[in-house]
């Protein structure tokens, strides 16, 4: 009703109670939650936060996926519940020296950074105190139009991760790059960023195995 400001439906608060088997569930993501949710709304009498929270807390089989492109709020949901893994979205240079400013801060499970869409060098050189504040790295294109990263600004990302030992997941979505009218098969992506089987890599940090 509201577009993609955040809309609170009480009864899917309570909807993760109904999944037994261990998954890994988003929370808010259409309506960016730690941007432009207010962590204070009340609810049956209860704080939003505190009423997320509890949800998350009785759910321990779960992870429970954030994601913002407002990092500058993450301080207002702090701390998260163990169980879950708290992403920030970074788009090029200035984007990820806001996002490991303020990821630092965040007492969570697990911390993650998604590149989607990969829009410019990242330029991860001024970025190798990574290990042991990012636990996930996500890279994806632009959809809506198309618009795919170089692959210079990939390559550069699944190095240092692989030096530092971040799991990296590569979305389908970068497939194009090499499947076109110009170059085409898989043997054309470089072994950096392919697993045993020549697939894109697609790692998951052991808190979401």
């Amino acid at each position: 009703p509201d577009g993609f400001n955040p809309h609170i439906y009480p009864e899917a608060l309570l909807s993760p109670l109904g999944v037994k088997k261990p998954a890994s569930i988003t929370v808010g993501w259409n309506g960016d939650l730690i941007g432009y949710a207010n962590p204070d709304a009340i609810i049956d009498g209860i704080k939003f936060k505190d009423y997320l929270y509890a949800t998350i807390s009785t759910c321990h089989q779960h992870r429970f996926l954030f994601l913002t492109k407002n990092p500058e709020n993450l301080h207002l949901w702090a701390p998260f519940p163990d169980n879950c893994f708290v992403g920030v979205t970074v788009c090029n240079n200035g984007m990820m020296t806001k996002a490991m400013t303020t990821l630092a801060n965040v007492k969570a499970g697990g911390r993650w950074l998604s590149f989607e869409p990969l829009l410019g060098s990242i330029g991860m050189n001024d970025h190798m105190s990574m290990k042991g504040r990012v636990d996930w790295i996500v890279i994806g294109a632009q959809s809506n139009p198309i618009v795919l990263p170089r692959i210079e600004w990939l390559i550069e990302i699944v190095a240092l991760c692989k030096q530092t030992d971040i799991p990296i997941w590569l979305k389908n979505n970068l497939y194009p790059i090499w499947y076109n009218k110009r170059n085409k098969g898989a043997n054309q992506i470089p072994p950096l960023l392919t697993d045993s089987e020549g697939r894109l890599r697609q790692e998951l940090p052991e808190g979401m195995k």
